[in-house]
């Protein structure tokens, strides 16, 4: 019989597995607390994950798993780091309409609620 999750913990920058008895049946080293806290719309993804998990059988895929979920919480932070600086380097030198090739703004139209 293999172990299964029972309890997961983070401590600066270890993730820590736990089967029943507190037993530890694994640590991953160098998660940062960035990954540990990512969340979309108040749901943080990694532990929520985890919560998900508890009483399944802990074994090689599921140590895959806990990698790949990490390491692409990881990317997507520094993807989003990167789409700030592009956001701000555009905002900083934006393009004129004239510059883009466009016409003039058009003249609001009128407002029939006015008649």
């Amino acid at each position: 019989a293999g172990q299964s999750i029972a309890e997961i913990g983070w401590h600066e920058g270890s993730l820590a597995l736990w089967r029943d008895g507190g037993v530890r049946i694994i640590a991953f080293t160098g998660v940062p607390d960035a990954v540990w806290s990512f969340a979309v719309s108040g749901y943080r993804v990694l532990p929520r994950w985890l919560e998900a998990r508890k009483g399944l059988a802990f074994d090689d895929a599921m140590k895959t798993q806990i990698r790949d979920i990490a390491a692409r919480i990881h990317e997507l932070i520094h993807w989003f780091g990167e789409a700030d600086l592009a956001l701000d380097a555009t905002l900083a030198d934006t393009l004129t309409r004239s510059e883009l090739g466009f016409a003039a703004n058009p003249a609001p139209a009128a407002d029939d609620d006015d008649e």
